[in-house]
């Protein structure tokens, strides 16, 4: 069974502004990984990651997830 919660740590963007960035972690029966700085926006990656729990989302297919929901307009 795969868990995935969201972590926050602080950023500093090129221009040396400061912000909270939002990841993802991910704890499999083997494993547990980290996906850092996914977004900056706090309600969209609690969205995100109800998703994942509520549809039993593959690990594999994390980062096209990701992709797909915080880059891509589905206009």
């Amino acid at each position: 069974m795969t868990k995935y919660s969201v972590f926050s740590e602080d950023g500093e963007s090129p221009d040396g502004e400061r912000y909270v960035s939002y990841g993802i972690e991910i704890k499999t029966e083997d494993s547990v990984k980290l996906i850092h700085d996914v977004t900056s926006d706090r309600k969209r990656i609690y969205e995100f990651v109800s998703m994942l729990e509520r549809y039993e989302a593959s690990p594999i297919h994390i980062l096209d997830l990701i992709e797909d929901f915080f880059y891509c307009s589905f206009a």
